[in-house]
């Protein structure tokens, strides 16, 4: 493992060894008519429970679920055009963009862009909507109905400068990060239709999900999004509308297969079928969105890849409400910082995916993991051994 250094400021490197184990591992899986979020092991696919319970908060078909800067869970309520605020332990926050604000009709995704606000597709009236990071409050519209052929937007992706959105018109269509100006159609053919689910593949080639059609998985060329060939093919285990997809942490393809109630695995590499993870029952309906999480209890529990960021500040320091940390990445890839109380104990986490190099902030609203406020000392360090290093935050009552 990498320790520390301090360059200039606080320079901190985030470092996973192979041999440590993952600990505490959930997978969670928004149920689209079931109107929930269940908890599964990660290792077993065994059902936990529920972690956000049928129509909490006014749940209604939960269509995408995130993490985001903040530690905290943001689930698309496709229904009632809102997204809702939960945290890690299911407890609903609040309701983080309020029904219909902005033109909200029916949001699909919901993710954190580079700047650090919050963006939200609409799969009924395809566009892109931008709402503040930290307060969920209307912005603009990012990419407008139509634009470039932009037709019920669905999975949002941030990558190299540029946002990835599908379309209803059976492509994957890509704009600028910083203008939401279409830049072109990059995904197209193979038999793709109304693709609801992208992922990026090792060496940036990309897999797209057929949801209408033959409903299959199917790969593009990450270089000029040519089709490449069929990934995981027409019924393979019992696929039936493929929706969303994710990398497990056995470097495995796992498949929400929105038709039939289940979670599919599938071999990261060849797309050959493994097995039925999550079979259906237990409360769930239409599985549209899959995260697995870890749930971390000590330093050595904290995930990210091997980077590094620079701590540049952080203010109002002290403070009572939110606190800004802004910072500085130098290897693009997700990051991940831990907070720990004066004896040393973690109490937050805060996970950055997909940021590119440069200039990022997030806010801390006060909250431990387990929506506690408390004044004190703090310490803002990275996934290491070592708790020496740190950037102290102090907390006013």
């Amino acid at each position: 493992m990498r320790l520390p250094r301090i360059v200039g400021g606080f320079l901190v490197v985030l470092a996973v060894m192979a041999t440590s184990p993952v600990l505490g591992a959930d997978l969670w899986v928004a149920g689209w008519g079931s109107h929930n979020v269940l908890r599964y092991d990660a290792d077993t696919g065994a059902f936990l429970g529920e972690l956000v319970p049928n129509g909490t908060g006014g749940l209604r078909n939960a269509h995408s679920i995130r993490r985001g800067p903040d530690d905290r869970l943001y689930v698309t309520s496709n229904n009632n055009a809102m997204v809702l605020r939960f945290e890690t332990n299911g407890t609903l926050v609040d309701t983080f963009v309020t029904p219909g604000s902005g033109g909200l009709f029916g949001p699909a995704d919901g993710i954190f862009g580079p700047d650090g606000n919050f963006y939200v597709s609409d799969i009924v009236v395809g566009q892109v909507l931008r709402y503040s990071g930290v307060t969920g409050a209307f912005l603009d519209v990012f990419v407008p109905a139509g634009s470039g052929g932009l037709s019920a937007a669905e999975q949002l992706e941030f990558r190299g400068g540029l946002l990835y959105v599908c379309s209803g018109d059976g492509t994957v269509k890509r704009y600028d990060d910083a203008t939401g100006n279409f830049v072109d159609t990059f995904c197209s053919g193979g038999g793709l239709s109304g693709p609801h689910g992208l992922l990026f593949m090792p060496g940036d080639d990309i897999l797209v999900g057929s949801f209408g059609g033959s409903r299959q998985v199917l790969r593009y060329k990450g270089g000029d999004g040519a089709f490449d060939s069929v990934f995981v093919p027409t019924n393979s285990g019992s696929l039936t509308q493929p929706h969303h997809m994710v990398y497990g942490p056995d470097g495995n393809l796992y498949v929400a297969s929105f038709g039939n109630n289940r979670i599919l695995r599938y071999d990261g590499g060849t797309g050959d079928f493994i097995d039925i993870f999550v079979g259906s029952g237990n409360g769930l309906a239409s599985p549209s969105a899959i995260l697995f999480e870890e749930v971390p209890s000590s330093v050595d529990d904290l995930a990210g890849n091997a980077s590094s960021l620079e701590i540049q500040s952080i203010y109002p320091n002290p403070a009572r409400g939110s606190q800004t940390i802004e910072l500085r990445i130098e290897e693009p890839g997700t990051h991940t910082v831990g907070l720990f109380d004066a004896q040393g104990r973690l109490v937050q986490n805060f996970r950055l995916t997909d940021r590119r190099s440069g200039s990022h902030s997030f806010d801390w609203n006060g909250r431990t993991a387990s929506g506690q406020t408390a004044a004190g000392v703090y310490y803002l360090r990275p996934a290491t051994e070592s708790t020496s290093q740190g950037v102290k935050i102090v907390r006013l009552r």
